[in-house]
């Protein structure tokens, strides 16, 4: 949000848990699909290293990050826990299909996040 100048553009943000999307990693599933099995380990293997990495990061710098946007002008609102869990509830259906169409590659997507928000309640 500092970085890309995210007050240029709005003078309201809410702050939630939400880092994985804006720090994923992409590639075409054809390709994917293409690459021997070590390849794909070595990437999931560095992968989970980044993420692991940015999280970290970004656990240390919450505390000035409120600091820094309200700074550049922005009204900040940090997401309270039970609101959070309805915003899950209610995109639920949406991420089980669009997981359930992906096939063998959205179940591990599935047991990755599963993981994850074990890991980060």
């Amino acid at each position: 949000m500092i970085v890309a100048n995210l007050s240029d553009v709005t003078s309201h943000v809410t702050r939630f848990y939400g880092l994985p999307p804006f720090f994923g990693l992409t590639i075409n599933l054809d390709i994917w699909n293409d690459m021997p099995k070590d390849y794909q380990e070595i990437l999931i293997e560095e992968a989970w290293r980044m993420s692991d990495a940015m999280t970290q990061r970004q656990l240390s710098n919450e505390p000035e990050e409120k600091d820094i946007l309200t700074s550049m002008g922005m009204e900040v609102y940090d997401l309270p826990k039970a609101e959070r869990e309805r915003w899950k509830t209610a995109v639920a259906p949406y991420v089980d299909q669009k997981l359930a169409d992906m096939g063998e590659f959205g179940d591990r997507i599935r047991e990755i996040a599963k993981k994850a928000n074990a890991e980060n309640p």
